[in-house]
């Protein structure tokens, strides 16, 4: 393949803007891993001690690749409802991902949190998010609870 473009200048000007960028990726990294924990770890040791898998323990399980899932939920709600403690992810992970070979639209429950009646965002993101995306995305649509349930 032909290479296009030029030979990026390593001017001083581009490495302090590359320095900035990668400041801000890893913060964003840093934020995305806290997120991931949803309740955090006293809530998923809580829930672990009961014997459940976590929502991405779960999700990696129905995958053919977990890598490939491209989750679209992780920053929602983040930093609301800190008097409860937080709504990682609005209470629920949602993305598209492969199962036998083909590509789903997931609904998990991140249950390891406060219940999710107490967050608004959460009662208001999945009516959205089915009327406005995956309505119209034309991908089967899953939706995965703690106990195991599965409904397509």
């Amino acid at each position: 393949m032909k290479k296009i473009g030029t030979k990026i200048k390593e001017t001083s000007g581009f490495l302090k803007r590359e320095d900035i960028q990668k400041n801000i990726l890893r913060k964003l990294n840093s934020v995305k891993k806290q997120v991931k924990l949803g309740g955090g770890e006293k809530a998923i040791q809580r829930h672990k001690a009961k014997g459940k898998l976590t929502a991405r323990e779960r999700i990696d399980l129905l995958l053919d690749d977990p890598k490939e899932f491209v989750e679209l939920s992780t920053f929602a709600a983040y930093e609301m409802y800190e008097e409860f403690g937080g709504a990682a992810s609005a209470g629920t992970v949602y993305g598209i991902g492969k199962i036998n070979g083909k590509l789903f639209f997931l609904f998990v429950n991140l249950l390891h949190q406060l219940p999710q009646h107490k967050y608004p965002l959460f009662s208001q993101t999945l009516p959205h998010l089915h009327r406005n995306f995956v309505g119209s995305c034309c991908l089967p649509q899953l939706f995965h609870n703690e106990y195991g349930q599965t409904i397509k």
